[in-house]
């Protein structure tokens, strides 16, 4: 992900610029997060001192919920749908998904690597570094359908 990381910051600032590279992390299932509640609160419940230590080995580090383009509310009135449409459907813990942002992507990397020692608390983690859009012309490219 270095390699990665490091490509889009030298050859395509400007997407970085514009979608800033971040963490993403699943916390484990057996924690009940949300989304409604600061989430340093939440960890010093499960008296988890770990996201402290690393703000302050960080400072401005800040964790996120992931999923905030819409409310809990809403998210929990879709999957009550899912649940009375579909009896086989086994609603995933959205609220235990989160973002860690940071204004020095090169730091990502050492960050994301103390998150992955967290394995008690996390059950996975990502750098998500943005790409570039493929050059593809549909206008030009005789396999695009009309």
């Amino acid at each position: 992900m270095l390699k990665e990381l490091e490509f889009m910051l030298d050859k395509h600032e400007d997407i970085v610029k514009s979608e800033l590279p971040h963490i993403v992390l699943r916390f484990n299932r057996k924690l009940k997060l949300n989304y409604e509640n600061p989430i340093e609160k939440q960890l010093i419940k499960y008296q988890f001192e770990g996201w402290e230590k690393l703000k302050s080995k960080f400072p401005g580090l800040k964790m996120v919920p992931h999923y905030d383009a819409f409310s809990t509310q809403k998210i929990n009135e879709w999957v009550r749908k899912a649940i009375a449409t579909d009896e086989t459907y086994k609603p995933g813990n959205f609220f235990n998904y989160f973002r860690i942002e940071f204004g020095d992507a090169k730091k990502l990397v050492e960050i994301k690597e103390e998150v992955d020692s967290w394995k008690n608390i996390v059950e996975n983690s990502y750098l998500y570094v943005p790409a570039p859009l493929p050059f593809v012309d549909a206008a030009n490219d005789p396999r695009a359908v009309n």
